[in-house]
């Protein structure tokens, strides 16, 4: 049996999201490279290293989130790896506090861009969300998700109550 890799829990749960329905926005695999969605750049523009009138491009700060994903009324952010990583925990909760019209500038700049063939749902919710190996141990935080994969590359949800 392999290890599981990073590359491995990115397409599970890519794949698991499509084959649920939901409409895949933005994303882009550990290698960097995507062939398939745009990457979704979150920047904080107070951050930014010059003053080009496209400073957001020149932030010193972003997040490049490894997937995101919509439906009917949810937007979901979603980082990978391997194992639980707090890292990403981290990540995600820093977007989740003083980013989020961050966050939503970035995906209506991909939809003004034409590159993102999803509408934004008014009033969507948005849900922060790890993937990564079954055999983690971790603790579900409330209003998170959290998609497990196991050695065969199935998905399983478990919702932080």
């Amino acid at each position: 049996m392999t290890a599981i890799r990073e590359d491995m829990v990115h397409y599970a749960v890519r794949s698991y999201l499509k084959s649920t329905g939901w409409t895949l926005i933005a994303g882009e695999y550990p290698d960097g490279s995507d062939d398939e969605l745009w990457p979704l750049n979150v920047m904080d523009p107070r951050l930014a290293r010059d003053r080009s009138p496209d400073h957001r491009r020149h932030s010193k700060n972003k997040l490049v989130p490894d997937l995101v994903a919509g439906s009917e009324h949810e937007i979901t952010v979603i980082e990978m790896k391997p194992g639980f990583d707090k890292s990403d925990e981290v990540k995600l909760d820093l977007l989740w506090g003083g980013g989020r019209a961050d966050l939503h500038q970035a995906l209506k700049e991909l939809q003004r861009r034409g590159k993102v063939a999803f509408d934004l749902p008014v009033g969507y919710s948005l849900v922060p969300a790890l993937g990564f190996h079954e055999s983690s141990v971790f603790s579900p935080l409330p209003g998170w998700r959290y998609y497990l994969v196991g050695d065969d590359l199935a998905v399983s949800v478990v919702d932080g109550g």
